[in-house]
């Protein structure tokens, strides 16, 4: 976790928590968080981890805690231990607490939040999901995980954007600097145009800036004269057949990608398309 439970959360009881000795535990007894707020493993990132695993040992150990009498649940460290599964290690560093479901998910939140990777949405949507179910006001939150509550506020409003922009943004065909520009404009079908036009014109931040400011003094945005095809069931497979999905081409070429990050989450993969 690197600033330790207490910097996290400081309002936590790590006497409560009875922490024990580091332990090394069968990683087959191990099971990810079903609550993980990450979603997203980036597959080269995963593998530079693997290497570099294999190479340098595990510097810091995973945080678990016990679930049934034979089971662990991750609460932080999820990437390590898909590392290792990758290498097929049967053991892992780890340290085991006695965490609420509560306790549990604030933490992987937090522990998400200070990621230096986390995408701008998977932020957002991280912080939104800590005011809500812990009551956090802006400034509460700021204070708890050192950010200023401006930056807090301006990552939330992404998620008042149509879902189609949001999906660009997590894709990374758009910026979250393009995303905010598009916050300016009031309509909705004039941000999906706006959109359209930044992709198929490639335009720069400043330049969607400019589109943005000019629309808003004639009311309305030029509609693209040929818009970026994008594949309307992309988000129905997301949702309820595999996260990892992207789609990639047009209307009569392209193909579907599905990512996994480990043997058995390519097992589940199978599984999920039906395939034995």
């Amino acid at each position: 976790m690197g600033r330790g439970l207490g910097a996290l959360i400081p309002d936590f009881d790590e006497d409560k928590a009875q922490v024990s000795e580091l332990q090394y535990l069968a990683i087959e007894k191990i099971v990810p968080n079903p609550s993980q707020p990450r979603v997203i493993f980036d597959e080269e990132k995963m593998k530079e981890l693997a290497d570099s695993i294999k190479c340098n040992g595990i510097n810091q150990p995973i945080l678990v805690r016990k679930i049934d009498n034979a089971k662990y649940e991750i609460v932080a460290g999820e990437r390590r231990w898909r590392a290792c599964l990758m290498l097929k290690m049967e053991i892992i560093p780890a340290i085991v607490r006695e965490l609420t479901d509560e306790e549990s998910l604030q933490i992987a939140l937090i522990e998400n939040i200070q990621r230096e990777d986390i995408g701008p949405i998977e932020e957002a949507r991280a912080y939104q999901q800590l005011i809500k179910r812990f009551s956090y006001t802006q400034d509460e939150l700021a204070q708890k995980i050192g950010k200023s509550r401006p930056a807090i506020t301006n990552a939330i409003r992404l998620l008042d954007l149509p879902d189609e922009i949001i999906e660009h943004v997590i894709s990374g065909t758009i910026s979250a600097g393009h995303a905010r520009t598009l916050l300016s404009l009031s309509v909705n079908e004039d941000r999906i145009n706006a959109l359209h036009k930044i992709i198929n014109d490639k335009l720069s931040v400043r330049q969607a800036e400019d589109l943005v400011r000019r629309s808003m003094e004639i009311g309305k945005v030029p509609t693209p004269a040929k818009q970026a095809y994008v594949f309307e069931k992309e988000s129905y497979i997301k949702e309820n057949i595999w996260k990892k999905f992207t789609f990639k081409g047009n209307q009569k070429t392209g193909k579907f990608v599905f990512s996994y990050s480990s043997p058995e989450e390519k097992q589940e993969l199978l599984n999920s398309l039906g395939i034995q």
